[in-house]
């Protein structure tokens, strides 16, 4: 019954985001405009992420797998996990189902992922040894060209990539935010992920 309850919880989450979203008629998936991105952070992201973190956590309380004394700590973790999910995966699948793309975009959407791929990898993968400094903001120019230069679509296949790199080497004990406390590295990981992929949708619908 654990499971199931937070299996409903999962689903409910998908669910009424897309109810909520497609109730509001001005709700484009392509997040050309600021008014999207700003509607789809907010039901997806802050209020229907909200939903599977309190089930999945009070299941597991009240099932004794963890005590309620950790409740809060357990849902912001969850809901972080959620969110994060929810503004960094979903827009680059969205985007890539609900338009169509010219040659032009491929190559140029593929270049931007290329360059931020190998710069993910440099910075987080210590490539040039280990760093105390900040470098993991020299992501942020490629992110804001391929905002600029190919909108919402590209972008957001950029900071997936990029997340999909910078995440595998924070597991694996590498790159700025890699610690031995691996709660406290995913937890500035998402924040950094957040942040980047908020950046990138806001310039995007913007321009």
């Amino acid at each position: 019954w654990t499971a199931f309850i937070i299996a409903t919880g999962n689903t409910l989450e998908s669910v009424t985001a897309v109810w909520w979203l497609r109730k509001s008629r001005r709700f484009e998936p392509t997040f050309q405009r600021i008014g999207d991105v700003l509607a789809f952070v907010l039901v997806a992201a802050v209020a229907c992420a909200a939903i599977s973190a309190t089930l999945g956590v009070a299941a597991l309380a009240l099932a004794g797998v963890q005590p309620w004394s950790r409740f809060p700590v357990l849902w912001s973790d969850w809901w972080l996990g959620d969110a994060l999910g929810a503004v960094v995966v979903a827009p680059a699948i969205l985007i890539a189902l609900n338009r169509i793309w010219s040659k032009t975009e491929v190559i140029r959407a593929s270049a931007w992922m290329a360059g931020s791929l190998l710069t993910a990898h440099v910075v987080f993968g210590q490539v040039f040894g280990f760093t105390a400094h900040p470098i993991e903001y020299v992501i942020f120019p490629l992110v804001i060209g391929a905002a600029v230069t190919g909108g919402p679509g590209v972008s957001a296949w950029v900071v997936l990539s990029t997340s999909i790199v910078a995440i595998r080497h924070t597991v694996n004990g590498a790159g700025p935010f890699a610690s031995p406390e691996v709660h406290q590295s995913l937890i500035l990981l998402q924040a950094f992920m957040g942040v980047l992929a908020g950046t990138s949708l806001l310039l995007a619908g913007s321009v």
